[in-house]
C-alpha cells in the first residue's frame, strides 16, 4: 500500500501516507529490511516535509540502530537515508 501511495498519491502533501508508521515497523523484520528502506528512502526523496514526517513518527532509532548493521546490502540505502 505504501508503494501505491508513492506512485500515485504523492502528490497529496497534505495526506501523510497512513502507512509510514507500518513501513518503520517492517524494518524490524529481517526479511523484508531491505525493500522497506528502499521504499523509505523513495518517500525520503519527496523533501523536506517527507523527512519532517518520518522524524515525527519516530526514524531515528531505527536507522541509527540499522546503521551498526553488518548486512552490506543495507549500506548504501542507509547512508542515502542519513
Amino acid at each position: 500500500a505504501f508503494e501505491v501511495w508513492l506512485q500515485f498519491g504523492r502528490s497529496q502533501r497534505a495526506r501523510a501516507p497512513e502507512q509510514l508508521p507500518m513501513v518503520l515497523q517492517v524494518l524490524l523484520s529481517q526479511a523484508h529490511r531491505h525493500r522497506a528502506l528502499l521504499l523509505l528512502k523513495q518517500f525520503l526523496e519527496l523533501g523536506p516535509w517527507a523527512v519532517n514526517l518520518a522524524l515525527r513518527v519516530g526514524i531515528s532509532p531505527y536507522v541509527l540502530k540499522l546503521l551498526k548493521s553488518p548486512a552490506p546490502e543495507l549500506c548504501p540505502v542507509l547512508v542515502a537515508i542519513w
